[in-house]
Protein backbone atom coordinates (compact mmCIF):
# COMPACT_ATOMS: atom_id res chain seq x y z
CA UNK A 1 0.00 0.00 0.00
CA UNK A 2 0.98 3.59 -0.52
CA UNK A 3 0.06 6.72 1.40
CA UNK A 4 -1.29 9.98 -0.02
CA UNK A 5 2.28 11.07 -0.84
CA UNK A 6 2.96 7.94 -2.91
CA UNK A 7 5.34 6.39 -0.37
CA UNK A 8 5.16 2.69 0.47
CA UNK A 9 3.74 2.04 3.93
CA UNK A 10 3.37 -1.04 6.11
CA UNK A 11 0.01 -2.77 5.55
CA UNK A 12 -2.60 -2.26 8.27
CA UNK A 13 -3.33 -5.86 9.28
CA UNK A 14 -6.23 -4.87 11.55
CA UNK A 15 -7.93 -3.06 8.66
CA UNK A 16 -7.33 -6.08 6.43
CA UNK A 17 -8.77 -8.41 9.07
CA UNK A 18 -11.89 -6.24 9.41
CA UNK A 19 -12.35 -6.25 5.64
CA UNK A 20 -12.06 -10.04 5.59
CA UNK A 21 -14.65 -10.31 8.36
CA UNK A 22 -17.01 -8.10 6.34
CA UNK A 23 -16.55 -10.08 3.14
CA UNK A 24 -16.53 -13.58 4.66
CA UNK A 25 -19.27 -13.07 7.24
CA UNK A 26 -19.75 -16.36 9.10
CA UNK A 27 -17.78 -18.38 6.54
CA UNK A 28 -14.74 -19.97 8.17
CA UNK A 29 -11.46 -19.64 6.31
CA UNK A 30 -7.85 -20.64 6.86
CA UNK A 31 -5.71 -17.57 6.12
CA UNK A 32 -1.96 -17.84 5.50
CA UNK A 33 -1.11 -14.61 7.30
CA UNK A 34 2.57 -14.49 6.27
CA UNK A 35 1.53 -14.84 2.61
CA UNK A 36 -1.20 -12.22 3.09
CA UNK A 37 1.28 -9.70 4.52
CA UNK A 38 3.83 -10.39 1.78
CA UNK A 39 1.14 -9.93 -0.88
CA UNK A 40 -0.09 -6.69 0.71
CA UNK A 41 3.47 -5.35 0.92
CA UNK A 42 4.13 -6.21 -2.73
CA UNK A 43 0.90 -4.46 -3.82
CA UNK A 44 1.36 -5.34 -7.50
CA UNK A 45 -2.36 -5.42 -8.32
CA UNK A 46 -2.39 -9.13 -9.12
CA UNK A 47 -4.96 -11.20 -7.19
CA UNK A 48 -3.37 -13.84 -4.97
CA UNK A 49 -4.75 -16.77 -2.98
CA UNK A 50 -3.95 -16.26 0.68
CA UNK A 51 -6.45 -18.64 2.23
CA UNK A 52 -9.05 -21.32 1.70
CA UNK A 53 -12.64 -21.73 2.81
CA UNK A 54 -13.02 -24.35 5.51
CA UNK A 55 -15.71 -26.88 4.76
CA UNK A 56 -17.92 -27.88 7.70
CA UNK A 57 -17.03 -31.17 9.31
CA UNK A 58 -19.37 -34.10 8.83
CA UNK A 59 -21.72 -33.99 11.81
CA UNK A 60 -23.57 -37.18 10.84
CA UNK A 61 -23.79 -39.54 13.83
CA UNK A 62 -21.77 -42.71 13.61
CA UNK A 63 -23.57 -45.93 12.68
CA UNK A 64 -24.76 -47.79 15.76
CA UNK A 65 -24.41 -51.28 14.31
CA UNK A 66 -20.95 -52.71 13.71
CA UNK A 67 -20.41 -53.22 10.02
CA UNK A 68 -23.18 -50.78 9.04
CA UNK A 69 -22.08 -48.59 6.16
CA UNK A 70 -22.87 -44.91 5.98
CA UNK A 71 -24.52 -43.31 2.95
CA UNK A 72 -21.21 -41.65 2.03
CA UNK A 73 -19.36 -44.97 2.06
CA UNK A 74 -22.04 -46.55 -0.10
CA UNK A 75 -21.76 -43.71 -2.61
CA UNK A 76 -18.05 -44.29 -3.16
CA UNK A 77 -18.11 -48.10 -3.11
CA UNK A 78 -17.09 -49.83 -6.31
CA UNK A 79 -20.02 -50.91 -8.49
CA UNK A 80 -20.94 -54.59 -8.57
CA UNK A 81 -19.56 -56.42 -11.62
CA UNK A 82 -22.06 -56.93 -14.44
CA UNK A 83 -22.57 -60.46 -15.73
CA UNK A 84 -21.07 -61.20 -19.12
CA UNK A 85 -23.50 -61.43 -22.03
CA UNK A 86 -24.07 -65.02 -23.32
Amino acid sequence: PVNSEGQAIEPDILDFEQRLDTVLGTTEAAIHWDQALATLREANGIPAVIGLELMPENTEPAATEPGAASADAAAVAAPAPTPAAP
